[in-house]
């Protein structure tokens, strides 16, 4: 009997130590969430160390890889939270908190099947659902990534977050009515809100709706007039829609708020560029330059306006300048090879059209103007193959088109030329240069009539066309139509001193 009350004393004296055990490691566990709450990691870190020499080490281990995870210490946190998995492999939250985890490592691959194996234990974990539509829009799998985010906005509609992505991953497949379906929600919550406001113009203005952007970004101008992004976003929105005034006025806004702003004057410049007052825009971005001496964007925009202009030198500068700071940019090569073209130094031009097509061999206008500097070096043969291959590369480019008709008449292959000028005429009927090789290949092949119809219709299309004017003027003497011949003659001399004077 004795035995028995003093075994039963035993038993509820362990029942007590245990219960005084499982206090005190909630109770640890608790304070230690409640250090990481305030953020003293350190103080957290100790008293979870503590918990871990308890029976309840699962949760210990979890909350000691969010310990970790703050301090930076990913690959301690991830030990940590494979240590909490041994003990209990079932944790939604475990799982998820690790595939956090593996995104910070860059291990992606991994932290995609820590998400998926947290919604295997809970189809309904929506931040896992949330993480891998991001991962999926950043792969650029938009179908995946809506797949889930639409199961976020199901059960989470007001998450901006999940929102901002869904809306963007249906904009990035074209799927607008969708997208603005969501763009449209997350406008209605952000009212008020400029910074979300601000966020969704800039995603509009990204994906191209630039009308759209500009609606938003109207709202952030009316709260904030003097928000700068706001003011450079809308500028450039309205640019692309080429509302020119408009554009002018949000830059010069956004000006004021920033007057060291190089990007604010090359867009100044741009727009005077676009009105043809190029020695308005040059003023611009000479400014921009200053600011910015590497804005390689001025550079280039000036260098073209000085082509244009016919400072060869400065272009070639400017030029220069741009193929050293962006290596790697076909165009910059192109337009510097234009300007030695300008120039007269041909044969420079070709290597820098060279360079440009070995960055991009694919490119339409490289192999276009690798074969206008094999033609302007008389080597028409090999000039035919680059144009051959920049209407290969963009069928609809009519400039490689007649260019490559002139270099097969040059060929005598004038079956194969006719063909290319009647496509330029169906797209351009009045089009004289097409026209005018029409009545080249005539003259050539001594079809004289044919000739006059085609030259005459040139000149009449092109009153400054001088070639025309003198093979039309030579066509007439075959034909015995003297007096006529003169007078193209006349034209053609006219032209010629004009075009010398203007030099």
């Amino acid at each position: 009997m004795n035995r028995g009350i003093v075994r039963a004393n035993q038993v509820a004296a362990m029942l007590v130590r245990l219960v005084l055990v499982s206090f005190l490691v909630a109770g640890t566990l608790l304070k230690a969430s409640e250090y990481l709450r305030q953020g003293k990691l350190s103080e957290a870190e100790t008293e979870i160390k503590e918990a871990l020499n308890t029976e309840d080490q699962a949760e210990a281990y979890n909350i000691l890889g969010i310990i970790y995870d703050r301090q930076g210490k990913s690959k301690e946190g991830e030990r940590a939270y494979l240590e909490s998995l041994k003990l209990n492999p079932d944790s939604a939250t475990v799982r998820h908190n690790l595939g956090n985890n593996l995104i910070t490592q860059g291990k992606i691959p991994e932290a995609i099947r820590e998400f998926q194996k947290t919604l295997k234990i809970d189809p309904s974990h929506l931040s896992s659902h949330l993480m891998l539509g991001r991962i999926y829009f950043t792969q650029k799998d938009f179908d995946r990534a809506i797949e889930h985010l639409e199961k976020v906005r199901k059960q989470a509609p007001e998450d901006i977050q999940a929102l901002f992505y869904l809306g963007n991953a249906y904009l990035q497949i074209r799927k607008n009515d969708a997208g603005l379906q969501v763009v449209q929600a997350i406008s209605q919550m952000a009212t008020g809100n400029v910074k979300t406001q601000l966020a969704l113009g800039v995603m509009l203005f990204r994906n191209g709706l630039y009308r759209e952007a500009s609606q938003e970004l109207q709202k952030v101008i009316l709260q904030e007039p003097n928000n700068f992004e706001g003011l450079y976003y809308l500028g450039v929105a309205c640019l692309e829609l080429g509302e020119l005034e408009t554009a002018t006025k949000h830059f010069s806004q956004a000006l004021a708020v920033r007057p060291q702003s190089a990007e604010i004057y090359y867009y100044l410049g741009f727009i005077d560029f676009q009105r043809q007052q190029n020695l308005k825009a040059a003023q611009e971005l000479v400014q921009a330059l200053k600011l910015e001496p590497a804005n390689v964007k001025a550079l280039s925009l000036l260098g073209s306006i000085c082509l244009l202009e016919k400072a060869t030198y400065d272009a070639i500068q400017a030029f220069e300048k741009c193929t050293a700071l962006s290596p790697d940019t076909s165009e910059y090569f192109l337009l510097l090879g234009s300007a030695y073209l300008q120039d007269e130094r041909r044969q420079e031009a070709l290597e820098q059209f060279q360079k440009g097509l070995r960055i991009a061999s694919t490119s339409s206008a490289a192999n276009y103007h690798v074969g206008f500097g094999l033609k302007k070096l008389e080597r028409g043969k090999e000039a035919i193959e680059y144009f051959r291959k920049a209407l290969e590369l963009n069928p609809g480019d009519l400039k490689a088109r007649h260019e490559l008709a002139d270099s097969l008449i040059d060929e005598s292959a004038y079956d194969e030329g006719t063909k290319h000028l009647r496509i330029i005429l169906e797209k351009d009927p009045n089009n004289s240069e097409a026209v005018f090789l029409l009545g080249k290949i005539a003259f050539q092949q001594d079809r004289y009539p044919d000739a006059a119809i085609h030259l005459e219709k040139a000149v009449k299309l092109d009153p400054s066309f001088g070639l025309a004017s003198y093979l039309l003027g030579r066509t007439y003497m075959k034909l015995g139509r003297k007096e006529l011949g003169e007078e193209a003659f006349a034209l053609f001399r006219n032209l010629s001193a004009q075009e010398q004077a203007e030099r």
